[in-house]
């Protein structure tokens, strides 16, 4: 053989050998990373350790193909997590109470909070809860805040300044039988409209009539939370153990 034949014999072994080593590596990396059976197919007369450049390119696009999707999903786990703990948090809802006209902000409680929440045709059933709520601390400074949310979607434009003279007259009356005192009633009597009904989604209840759920808030301004069922006085009292004790 001559020496210019042997030259190109060791080119040739070189290369060969540099094509499985590389074949290996990309086998290895391969294997960690599942790829699809049509990418992995090669040309039925090449040998099954030969990898040709089409392959290797194929293989390399499927791996950044997923590593592009693995990156995906770990930002959308990411963001899946951050929006459940930030669910625990207390939404900025904003109500106009009937009777004392005065904004209430739930994300500027200082205290815990009691919230009966419901649809109008049981809001008397959820009032009722709220006085039994209140009678154990009346007529002593309340060491928390309670309302009524009422869940008023439903009501068109043109009829909302009708049900807000209902709403009145319900505060007014319970002013005149219960607390005689027009400063105690604005301390103690909260009635929220909610005329876009946005307690649903803040609070994760069911959309289903009629709504009757207790949320219970601590004063740190997390959510401590949602009882969807007409609630006892044991499951509000367990729920604000914390802080109070009824």
């Amino acid at each position: 053989m001559t020496i210019l034949n042997r030259i190109l014999q060791t080119g040739k072994n070189l290369a060969s050998l540099g094509s499985k080593t590389a074949a290996n590596l990309i086998k290895k990396a391969a294997d960690e990373i599942p790829l699809q059976p049509s990418e992995m197919s090669l040309p039925e007369s090449a040998p099954a350790e030969v990898l040709t450049a089409e392959a290797v390119s194929s293989i390399k696009q499927n791996m950044l193909r997923q590593a592009s999707l693995k990156g995906k999903s770990l930002l959308s786990n990411s963001l899946r997590t951050y929006r459940s703990r930030h669910t625990c948090w207390i939404p900025s809802l904003q109500f106009k109470a009937v009777g004392s006209g005065k904004m209430v902000n739930l994300k500027k409680f200082t205290t815990p909070a009691v919230l009966f929440i419901s649809h109008k045709e049981n809001a008397t059933t959820a009032a009722n809860l709220n006085r039994k709520l209140i009678e154990q601390f009346f007529p002593q400074e309340m060491p928390f805040f309670t309302a009524n949310i009422i869940l008023l979607e439903e009501i068109p434009s043109f009829a909302r300044s009708i049900v807000r003279r209902e709403l009145k007259k319900a505060y007014d009356t319970i002013l005149h039988d219960w607390l005689k005192d027009p400063l105690l009633a604005e301390q103690w009597i909260h009635i929220l409209p909610d005329w876009e009904n946005n307690a649903i989604d803040s609070f994760n209840i069911p959309d289903q009539r009629p709504a009757l759920s207790t949320v219970v808030l601590g004063p740190s301004g997390h959510l401590q939370t949602v009882i969807h069922h007409p609630a006892s006085m044991d499951e509000i009292s367990r729920s604000l153990a914390p802080w109070v004790t009824l």
